[in-house]
């Protein structure tokens, strides 16, 4: 039985949101109270990450794994066909996921897992360099974003306009990272997959990546 944690807020049709490799569902805490107006919004830790515990050892953390534990939970919210909201890894548990029921839409922000062959050299490069200084210089990187610039620095590659951030929200981030125990297994698992070519997805998909 899946039991992840997520944050419900709102009503209306529901919305599904999913984050990151080494985030939470807190990443999405700046947005939830205007989606809430309009939707009913749940925003779910992926299993290894946030509050929810890592999948069983036995059963290996790929995206598609991902997916059926997030299926799962919905199932016990009583959640049909619900929009779904995937950023990064996010967004490949998303299209993993829309194999498996019939949503509402698919919105796919910087989705991974639609390389050409395996994970880029850089992204896991840039996400274990990521892992190493949130675990490593903690306290440094907690004093750097109480500064805008800082805040810039530290997550302009992983989040939108990170001067917009808070400092408690960018450190929020960075502890999510720091301590989120599916972290390596998780990316190992994406290393040498890409998203692979199902039946159309009977839904409006929208795919949005920031241009550098």
């Amino acid at each position: 039985m899946s039991q992840l944690a997520f944050t419900r807020r709102g009503r209306g049709a529901p919305i599904v949101l999913l984050h990151a490799l080494g985030s939470s569902r807190h990443s999405f805490d700046p947005i939830i109270p205007a989606l809430a107006m309009q939707f009913d919004v749940i925003a779910i830790d992926l299993p290894g990450f946030g509050d929810s515990k890592p999948l069983p050892a036995s059963v290996e953390p790929t995206p598609a794994a991902l997916a059926a534990a997030v299926a799962e939970q919905l199932d016990q919210l009583g959640v049909r066909s619900p929009h779904l909201v995937g950023n990064s890894l996010g967004g490949w548990v998303a299209l993993e996921l829309a194999a498996r029921c019939t949503p509402a839409s698919v919105t796919l922000l910087a989705p991974a897992g639609l390389w050409r062959r395996n994970t880029p050299l850089y992204d896991r490069a840039s996400l274990q360099a990521t892992r190493w200084l949130t675990r490593h210089a903690l306290r440094f990187l907690f004093r750097l974003v109480d500064f805008r610039l800082g805040r810039a620095l530290v997550l302009g590659q992983t989040h939108g306009r990170p001067m917009h951030m808070t400092p408690q929200q960018a450190r929020a981030a960075i502890r999510s990272m720091a301590t989120c125990p599916g972290f390596e297994a998780t990316l190992k698992a994406t290393v040498n997959r890409r998203l692979l070519a199902r039946a159309p997805i009977d839904a409006p998909v929208t795919v949005a990546f920031r241009l550098a």
